[in-house]
């Protein structure tokens, strides 16, 4: 009795991460449009391969019984992982950079699967969390904003650049140069004409890309209970960033400038609300 009561203590203290979850894995490599899929049972041993294209690969998670799925933290994967958990199954994703090591031999579909359920199986690997499509939609707002913001800039060191070539001189400062443009062209009378209009035109430009930026970010009622996180958010010059601080302890929020926002020099760890939003408590 004493031999198998230490049997059992010596199980339960090396049971492997998983146990107590679905005993199935499967570890899926996301392509655009064919899926490399192992099933893996509870002792990491492949019982299964399968190869699915877009459509079948979405009946697969809906005809199967609740499972883990793994799948690495790339394009589309928190788009396949809320169709699994729409279906019941528990979602995994894992780094990229932390696959590598787990893939045997050349890199391929199958081997990537493989990796996968390795590296499931692992308890020094975070996991990503599967991202909402609100928080998607923000993100590619901020791409889409960014490159607007990179475009304005290229215009005006283009104009900035043909402008001094002709002994003009912009003031230093977006805002201030894009004002001054009407001024420069209207007084200038060396400029050749058609120089002149492609000049305007790209002022005009400038303008159009500084109302797309201005409205790419929407300040939208359902998107507030995800403006407030537990981190840092830093809005200057219309420019936001964020990051997320995983943290369990209740976090006062910090008080809120003239302006409105809430800036990181006010002390780390706190609450800010993102987007500008004027300061809330978040907690």
């Amino acid at each position: 009795m004493l031999r198998c009561s230490i049997l059992s203590s010596w199980a339960i203290q090396h049971e492997p991460r998983g146990a107590d979850v679905e005993s199935t894995t499967i570890a899926v490599d996301l392509a655009k449009s064919v899926f490399e899929v192992a099933v893996a049972n509870d002792r990491g041993q492949i019982v299964e391969r399968k190869r699915f294209g877009r459509a079948s690969f979405r009946r697969c998670l809906k005809t199967r019984p609740a499972s883990r799925v793994v799948m690495e933290a790339c394009a589309t994967a928190h788009y396949w992982g809320r169709v699994a958990q729409e279906h019941g199954h528990r979602v995994t994703l894992l780094p990229p950079n932390y696959m590598r090591p787990y893939v045997r031999r050349n890199k391929t579909d199958q081997a990537d699967a493989e990796a996968l359920v390795d590296a499931s199986r692992s308890d020094r690997i975070p996991a990503v969390p599967v991202k909402r499509a609100e928080q998607q939609a923000l993100i590619a707002l901020h791409r889409m904003r960014e490159q607007w913001m990179t475009t304005r800039t290229a215009r005006i060191n283009a104009m900035r650049g043909l402008l001094r070539e002709h002994g003009l001189n912009l003031p230093y400062g977006a805002q201030t140069a894009v004002l001054a443009v009407p001024t420069l062209l209207d007084s200038s009378t060396e400029l050749p004409a058609a120089l002149r209009r492609v000049l305007a035109s790209v002022r005009e430009e400038i303008r159009a890309l500084e109302d797309r930026i201005t409205a790419a970010i929407p300040l939208r009622p359902d998107w507030l209970p995800m403006q407030c996180v537990q981190g840092l958010a830093i809005s200057s010059g219309g420019r936001w960033l964020s990051i997320r601080v995983p943290t369990t302890e209740h976090i006062s929020p910090a008080p809120a400038q003239p302006n409105g926002y809430v800036h990181a020099s006010t002390g780390p760890r706190r609450a800010y609300p993102v987007l500008g939003m004027p300061s809330a408590n978040c907690a």
